[in-house]
């Protein structure tokens, strides 16, 4: 709305100095109160045409330029309407709006002389100059609006981008959390149900064996709780190491014997072999311990009682290889709980070491699950190709090796 009365006030301005230079120069009885009357109707007729500038941008303009043949009062509302047509940025509109109001000038030349003492060449001259100046300004209008549209856009890209960034981060640390969760409670856990069920089915235990059984789950019980509490503690700390390791002890792959140990004396017998030379990275032992770990979890679940073949081979170069193979039960387990995710995350987290993960039954009635991880030589660590990748002893031959 101020627009258009800017407009208007520019129109009745230019329309009033125009009356004074004809009263000035004894003019104005010779143009008379008519040209003047019909100079103030056209011109208000286009204060209300301009208001269909951006709709109708060039027919606008041209008809205001052609009105100010008539109408001194038509400049004000012609000028917004071709600084509207300016921001549109195109040279042929700026030759219509130029020829137009060049046109209606000449013509309000000719009905109403008032200065005999002007070139020819003035008036045309005057009017593409007035042209370029006000298209200007609407061409500097127009670049402007663009460069905000543009940084406007620009700015929710960046913005849709990091929604999507942190709306990733966060499931990818979800999934993170729910690991490290299973891995450390699905261990425990197993263990005291498996001893619970164990008092519910077996009222033949004396005194001692129940004694015993009840010292097994209440301290599976007591470390499972310390685990869930380091588990917690890190996550609720936000000044926990960042993209660091954790700060609550992590096992290694030297505590793999602790670990067919204590599965051991839960009652699931483990046969353990190593082979391994070095020492491997704390990351990809930690990873090797997990697999492990959930491996004879799921043995104990799915296969109680049944013996278990652990075996970890490896060393710098060739990789590092985790196998568990148990018997198939000759008949199905009752009363298996769980979420159906154990061989899923393990997957995930031989997928995340840059290893891979096969598991299934064999033909001889056993199931067997293999874990492989590279492990690069730090002597003589693996070129990179071109596609990005590493090249090196694929881990996939570990079976046929012996690393001794």
């Amino acid at each position: 709305m101020w627009r258009l009365s800017a407009a208007a006030l520019i129109g009745v301005f230019i329309a009033i100095t125009n009356v004074a230079i004809l009263a000035d120069e004894g003019d104005l009885e010779a143009v008379g109160g008519g040209a003047i009357l019909l100079d103030i109707v056209v011109g208000l007729v286009c204060v209300v045409l301009v208001v269909w500038r951006r709709r109708h941008p060039l027919l606008v303009v041209s008809v205001l330029g052609l009105a100010s043949a008539v109408s001194t009062f038509a400049g004000g509302p012609w000028a917004l309407a071709a600084v509207s047509v300016g921001t549109r940025r195109r040279w042929t509109d700026l030759l219509v709006v130029a020829a137009t109001s060049i046109a209606g000038t000449l013509v309000y030349n000719r009905l109403y002389p008032t200065d005999e003492s002007a070139p020819l060449w003035f008036t045309p001259v005057f009017g593409l100059v007035l042209v370029i100046a006000v298209s200007a300004f609407g061409w500097y209008i127009g670049a402007r609006r663009d460069l905000l549209a543009s940084l406007r856009e620009r700015a929710e890209t960046a913005e849709r981008e990091k929604t999507a960034f942190l709306a990733s981060a966060r499931s990818n640390e979800r999934a993170a959390i729910a690991r490290e969760m299973h891995d450390v409670l699905a261990h425990r856990i197993s263990l005291v149900a498996m001893h619970a069920g164990a008092l519910s089915f077996r009222p033949d235990l004396d005194a001692a064996q129940r004694a015993q059984i009840a010292s097994t789950i209440e301290a599976n019980a007591q470390l499972a709780l310390a685990d869930l509490r380091d588990v917690l503690g890190v996550l609720r700390n936000p000044d926990t190491n960042l993209g660091g390791p954790p700060d609550r002890p992590q096992p290694t792959l030297a505590d793999v014997e602790a670990l067919a140990q204590e599965t051991v004396e839960a009652g699931t017998p483990v046969a353990l072999t190593t082979h391994v030379q070095g020492q491997p990275p704390t990351t990809l032992g930690r990873h090797a311990y997990r697999i492990a770990q959930e491996s004879l979890t799921n043995a104990r679940k799915h296969a109680p009682g049944l013996p278990v073949q652990l075996t970890v081979s490896g060393r710098s170069g060739l990789g590092l290889r985790v196998e568990t193979v148990n018997p198939l039960p000759l008949r199905p387990v009752p009363s298996i709980t769980g979420a159906g995710v154990g061989l899923t995350g393990m997957a995930e987290r031989a997928a995340l070491a840059g290893g891979s993960l096969e598991h299934g039954a064999t033909p001889d009635g056993r199931y067997r699950v293999v874990a492989r991880f590279p492990w690069a030589d730090p002597e003589h660590p693996a070129a990179p190709s071109t596609d990005g990748t590493t090249r090196g002893t694929p881990v996939d031959h570990l079976a046929d090796k012996d690393p001794t």
